[in-house]
Order: structure tokens, then sequence, then C-alpha cells
């Protein structure tokens, strides 16, 4: 699989992509997951809220601030790879 970006560091593609939360769960040793939930907290979105989430790579954290959303809220995820024309 080709890199979209030769010149990037950090692109995450193939295997690391597919595993990337449990990745990310397991190198923390199980801490990210109660940190970035405590992140959404303190943010204190409301139900009408309209978030933007840039860089949204798996979804996960889009998905936990869409938990205090309401039908009237809105949140749009981009991955940035998407912005750029080829």
């Amino acid at each position: 699989m080709r890199k979209l970006y030769p010149e990037s560091k950090v692109e995450v593609m193939g295997f690391m992509a597919r595993y990337y939360d449990i990745g990310l769960d397991i190198a923390t040793l199980g801490r990210y997951l109660p940190f970035i939930k405590q992140v959404v907290r303190t943010i204190k979105i409301k139900p009408d809220d309209r978030i933007l989430d840039m860089g949204a790579g798996t979804g996960r954290n889009a998905c936990l601030m869409a938990e205090y959303l309401s039908e009237k809220g809105e949140l749009i995820g981009k991955e940035m790879y998407r912005f750029s024309q080829r």
C-alpha cells in the first residue's frame, strides 16, 4: 500500500490503522480512554452544540463527544488528508 504523503512521518496505514485504538490502549496501559473521557466531560458539550473534529482519525473521540449531543447537535469528523487536491 503506497503512502498518500511520502514526506509524512506520521501517516498510519494498513495494520497499524486498523488496530490503532487497541495499540494506543496497550501503549498507555489502559490510561488513554479514561483520560479522553475526562477531557470530553471537561469541555462541557451542550446537547445542541456544533462540533468540528479536525484530524478525527479513527473517530473514537468523536463517538465519545457525540454521546453528549441531541438531535439538534451536530458533529463532523474530518481527517486531514481529505483536504488536499491531487
